[in-house]
């Protein structure tokens, strides 16, 4: 009788702790190419302290995909997106062509509601693995048509072009228009900011540029929306139904991959501020559970003593201060001393401008950047190392326990299940 009756508070223990770990809805924040120097880095130019810090479940995980040790997007996304790992430039497919669940895929079969919301294009490989099933990554126009019939509520970023034909000045080969598509589906489109502040509707489309949206440093706030104001417009849509949401902080790889140290530290500050729209949201809404972490380090950054006070003097990313540069190089110095903090050159410094044209001009200017600011990659792109894990609310002690991104990806399913 004893033994009985320990089992069954044995039982009741279990399912106690097993209904704590339930949430009702999901926040991911992936953070592309964000490494723990990364976030070093930020949080010394801001003083110390990110919004990001504020999630007390912290951890590392590992980034490797099915066949290799350093991940591209697509394995990446389809490891967080289905809690499964696959070979690089699939997504949410394995090689054998069986397609694979998301998180997404299964709040909506729950009943909830699903959001995606990036500062890249909507089509990349990490939102894509939410939604959309392919064996090519680059194939962006096959993802827009899938975006279409994903039943997603709200899918707000750039990539305008992959939805409209190439007669309506999109990058589509057929004469599909996708907008025209979606408004007849019921979504209501915008393109503008101005448009996506004002829309109200079930269902919502915000495709904001024709490609990728502009660096943190390079927006024009009176134009474009930041992450974190199409965050807030998210959460106003979906209010106190279970949903899911995920947001990509896109650009900081891309930033991390030019190393382009001010664009990089920007945009992860964007992605903070975000961070701090979806806590303020969380602390209201306890059934709510939120996790932050990134799709791989890039960049190789080494940790240093970064000189925070120049970086502060650069206004402009690499890649605006190269699309500016003319032919001749006649207005150089100008967006040297003008956006990037030179006053004068040192010997070294005019003998690398002495060597620049039209096809190492980034280059040079983020070398320039960098030994001004102290710093030192070793890549411009994906590397193995492990990256942040940050969770807040139910199951956010298991979630920062995984050791990889599919064992996370799988206790995000869990965590609804």
């Amino acid at each position: 009788m004893r033994k009985m009756l320990l089992v069954s508070i044995l039982l009741a223990l279990f399912a106690m702790s097993t209904v704590a770990q339930q949430a009702k809805s999901v926040i991911l924040l992936v953070g592309n190419g964000l490494g723990s120097v990364q976030l070093n880095l930020a949080r010394s130019f801001a003083g110390g302290h990110l919004h990001i810090d504020e999630l007390t479940h912290q951890g590392k995980m590992k980034t490797g995909s099915a066949n290799s040790p350093v991940p591209d997007l697509a394995a990446a996304g389809t490891a967080l997106a289905t809690g499964r790992k696959t070979n690089n430039g699939l997504i949410s497919m394995l090689p054998s062509g069986e397609k694979l669940q998301s998180i997404a895929q299964l709040m909506k079969g729950k009943g909830g509601k699903v959001g995606i919301i990036t500062d890249g294009r909507v089509t990349q490989p990490l939102p894509a693995a939410f939604y959309a099933w392919s064996m090519s990554a680059t194939d962006e126009a096959a993802i827009a048509e899938q975006a279409m019939g994903a039943k997603l509520d709200l899918l707000i970023g750039g990539g305008r072009n992959a939805f409209r034909p190439v007669i309506f000045g999109g990058k589509r080969q057929d004469s599909r228009d996708l907008l025209l598509t979606a408004q007849i589906d019921g979504f209501i489109v915008a393109q503008t900011r101005e448009t996506l502040e004002k829309a109200q509707g079930k269902k919502l489309l915000g495709l904001l540029a024709n490609d990728q949206l502009p660096f943190e440093i390079d927006r024009d706030p009176e134009r474009l929306p930041s992450l974190a104001d199409m965050t807030e417009k998210a959460l106003d849509e979906f209010a106190q139904e279970p949903f899911f949401l995920l947001v990509s902080g896109s650009r900081m790889g891309d930033a991390s991959m030019q190393n382009d140290p001010a664009s990089m530290v920007m945009e992860i500050l964007a992605f903070d501020r975000a961070v701090a729209v979806v806590l303020e949201y969380a602390r209201t809404h306890p059934d709510v559970l939120v996790v932050i972490t990134s799709t791989f380090e890039a960049g190789g950054l080494l940790d240093g003593k970064a000189d925070i006070e120049y970086l502060k003097q650069v206004q402009k990313s690499v890649e605006q201060m190269d699309r500016e540069l003319k032919w001749d190089f006649s207005n150089l110095w100008d967006l040297l001393s003008l956006d990037a903090g030179f006053e004068d050159l040192t010997v070294e410094e005019a003998q690398l401008l002495s060597t620049i044209d039209s096809t190492n001009a980034p280059y040079i200017l983020s070398t320039l950047l960098n030994n001004r600011a102290g710093l030192v990659w070793t890549s411009q792109g994906p590397t193995g190392s492990s990256v942040p894990v940050f969770a807040y609310g139910p199951a956010a002690e298991t979630i920062v326990k995984q050791q990889d991104n599919a064992g996370l990806g799988m206790a995000l399913k869990q965590a609804i299940q």
